[in-house]
């Protein structure tokens, strides 16, 4: 009875109810509709579906979608020369590496 109360307050707001169309479908039709239009929409998805499902996340959350995707293909365009650290300057792994080597030294013997 609530189920009804809702519906006709809902469509009480609607201004030319008469005129809509009136569905009759069980629960079985339903759901076999709804089977029926996942498999298509899963038929059609592709790999690129998880990047619309976070463009259209991002976008909702006032994310500039668009503008963040030209910077990324900007970066991704650029080559980065690794810099080389000088044996003279990397105190650190000079000491580390004398360390491994007399450790390994030590346990050949």
């Amino acid at each position: 009875k609530q189920w009804y109360q809702r519906r006709v307050a809902i469509t009480a707001g609607t201004a030319n109810a008469a005129s809509l169309p009136r569905v009759h479908r069980n629960l079985g039709q339903i759901a076999e509709a709804g089977e029926r239009l996942w498999m298509k929409t899963a038929a059609m998805a592709t790999d690129d579906s998880a990047d619309v499902k976070a463009s259209i996340l991002l976008g909702s959350r006032g994310f500039d979608v668009p503008s963040m995707a030209q910077k990324m293909e900007t970066l991704k365009s650029t080559t980065i020369e690794p810099t080389e650290i000088s044996p003279v300057t990397d105190i650190q792994g000079f000491l580390k590496g004398e360390r491994e080597q007399a450790l390994l030294g030590a346990i050949i013997e």
